[in-house]
């Protein structure tokens, strides 16, 4: 009764999910953002000299996510994760950011529209 088939004990660790060939190691993913983090420092430099809010392109936002996610995914204890099964999850998180920022903005115009109806 204390012997345990390796097939059954294997299925159920998170590190072994992703066991086919189209899996890469979790620091592999989507973490090649060095030229990224040049290109958003560049942008908030130029935003701050502008005093405006940074608005970062589409490529380096998906990298800083992707990065964000690979952390997230290494943190739960995957060692390692299919691209199809990562891009899913970078999609998912993009849009719970999207809806969260759609959210708050409303939010903040209700509250804005708010103050000013009540001074007049």
């Amino acid at each position: 009764a204390s012997s345990s088939s390796s097939s059954s004990s294997s299925s159920s660790s998170p590190s072994s999910v992703a066991s086919s060939s189209s899996a890469r190691p979790v620091s592999e993913v989507g973490v090649s953002a060095k030229s990224s983090v040049a290109a958003a420092a560049a942008v908030a430099a130029s935003a701050a000299s502008n005093d405006l809010v940074p608005v970062y392109g589409a490529e380096i936002s998906h990298e800083a996510l992707a990065k964000a996610v690979a952390l997230l995914v290494a943190h739960a204890g995957f060692e390692s994760v299919s691209q199809v099964a990562f891009e899913v999850l970078v999609d998912v998180a993009r849009s719970y950011l999207e809806r969260l920022g759609k959210i708050l903005h409303f939010q903040q115009v209700v509250s804005h529209s708010a103050v000013a109806s009540s001074d007049s």
